[in-house]
């Protein structure tokens, strides 16, 4: 039986071929896989690139932005959509990224009776990108089977020391429905949207064609309002059926279409609608999340994948965020993390279990377990006297009888002088070449009075990477050369210890 409906696909992409491009040759169940198949969630100093590549030839190039010389590879994903109405699934290892077989680790239906495949290749590019200079990377991209796939998207998140702003990059996989979808992304805590937060929001859209006849578009609303008519624009493909891609990315604008109503296609001039967002101006203050709404009024349109970069914590969907992404206390001062819950609605879970816990650091292992309150919320208060880095985690138990973890949060204890008087007026510590480049870095400090005194250097992980003072200090100006070429790209903290004080300092490393 499956063999028969497989050749009556088959038979009917076929003829779909020979009228115009991308359309809906016959009336298919409409598959429920919104995008939250697949949610990955990543908050710390990261940056996002996105690129997209459809072709009718068996190769080409996808493209990845390194942002900083410093950047590595946190996590890269690729996803793929077989050409529409084929019934096609792609086999593992057909498509190579970069020379290497690509393995899904996900396969699932959409509502034009195609595939949308979602794989991890970060162990893929990880060792190009790393070794990369700051910039554009092509990659190539083999299909031996291009006329039986539409094309693929990549995302690559980088850890970007040369970034002071903790942000959430989030990259979401499914199949939105064609009759009307959405998915919804969660903050955790009412956001303040200040000019220039960015709220970045890139589309992937596959068997979506515009020109000579052929008017396929979707409608974007974000929170009620339309953002567009007119997205599906094939920028990263090519005018031919197992070509037609869009992706919102490298190459393309934050800017949003000039008129959200209008459709480009209609008029025979070129569309302003790049597939990639700003959506800060449908955040307001105060605001706990965001709902996306996406239709397809031409019924053969697949967006298969979004991606979301933004200056806050979030979660799409189902799912949990923890809340701050990161802080600074001083030491023996209370913190309180809290994990919200959403369903998929974007409406707060109540009654849910949930935990969180330290994971590692000054703080560990501070945890709690139990249900979330009306509000859908788990808070954990708990200090910690020594200085440090926490990294903090939380999770819930979902529709699916599954635990589910949050994105990562990451909590600083540092020691704070809370009144002159207790510090000698000449104690102080600074840093005479503040160059991210420059390995070699004279630190200075001033000594009110002789005494044991200790300089060291740790990592954001608390772990101690260099001693450069420890002993008996004279009285008076000091300075030491920190050499941090043997260290990786990233950011550092020096503490001086001198009669009972502490002072601490931060520094950024690049390379």
């Amino acid at each position: 039986m499956r063999s028969t409906l497989l050749l009556s696909a088959l038979l009917a992409c076929a003829a779909a071929s020979q009228a115009n491009l991308g359309t809906r040759p016959f009336q298919s169940q409409v598959a429920d896989r919104d995008l939250n198949q697949v949610v990955v969630a990543e908050t710390g100093q990261i940056t996002l690139s996105s690129d997209g590549l459809g072709m009718t030839g068996p190769s080409g190039l996808i493209q990845v932005n390194k942002p900083s010389a410093g950047a590595t590879v946190r996590s890269a994903f690729l996803a793929s959509a077989s050409t529409g109405f084929s019934g096609y699934v792609i086999a593992d290892n057909e498509i190579t990224l970069a020379g290497s077989g690509v393995v899904w680790s996900s396969v699932f239906p959409n509502g034009i009776s195609c595939f949308n495949h979602v794989a991890n290749v970060t162990s893929i590019v990880a060792p190009i990108l790393n070794a990369a200079a700051p910039g554009i990377t092509d990659l190539e991209l083999m299909e031996p089977n291009s006329w039986s796939v539409d094309g693929s998207a990549l995302y690559v998140i980088f850890d970007d020391p040369a970034t002071t702003i903790t942000r959430t990059a989030i990259i979401a996989f499914g199949a939105q429905a064609t009759t009307g979808d959405q998915f919804n992304i969660g903050f955790g805590q009412p956001v303040d949207v200040e000019p220039g937060t960015v709220i970045e929001m890139g589309l992937a859209i596959s068997f979506s064609a515009q020109g000579q006849g052929d008017c396929q578009v979707s409608q974007i609303d974000v929170n009620g309002n339309r953002l567009t008519s007119d997205a599906g624009h094939m920028e990263d493909g090519e005018f031919a059926d197992s070509a037609l891609l869009t992706v919102g990315g490298i190459g393309d604008s934050r800017s949003n279409p000039a008129n959200p109503n209008g459709i480009a296609c209609n008029t025979g001039i070129v569309g302003d609608d790049d597939e990639l967002y700003d959506i800060a101006g449908f955040v307001n203050d105060g605001d706990t999340g965001i709902t996306v709404t996406t239709l397809n009024p031409s019924g053969d349109d697949n967006i298969f994948a979004a991606h979301l970069l933004l200056d806050f914590a979030a979660v799409v969907n189902e799912g949990a965020v923890l809340t701050p992404a990161q802080a600074v206390n001083c030491l023996c001062e209370p913190h309180t993390v809290t994990l919200t819950v959403q369903n998929d609605a974007g409406e707060p879970l109540a009654n849910t279990p949930a935990a969180i816990w330290v994971v590692s650091g000054p703080g560990a292992p501070a945890q709690i377990q139990g249900l979330t309150n009306a509000f859908g919320q788990l808070e954990l208060t708990y200090t910690s006297c020594t200085e440090g880095v926490d990294i903090i985690l939380g999770n819930f138990l979902n529709s699916q009888g599954e635990w589910e973890q949050s994105n990562r949060a990451i909590k600083v204890w540092e020691r704070c002088v809370v009144d002159a008087d207790e510090q000698p007026a000449a104690f102080s510590l600074t840093q005479n070449v503040p160059n991210p480049f420059n390995p070699s870095t004279s630190i200075s400090f001033t000594m009110g009075e002789a005494g044991q005194a200790s300089l060291k250097v740790f990592d954001l992980k608390g772990r101690e990477v260099a001693t450069l003072v420890q002993g008996l200090v004279e009285r008076g100006n000091h300075s030491v050369t920190f050499d941090g070429a043997n260290l990786a790209s990233g950011v550092y903290v020096y503490t001086l210890q001198a009669g009972g004080n502490t002072e601490s300092r931060k520094m950024v490393l690049m390379k």
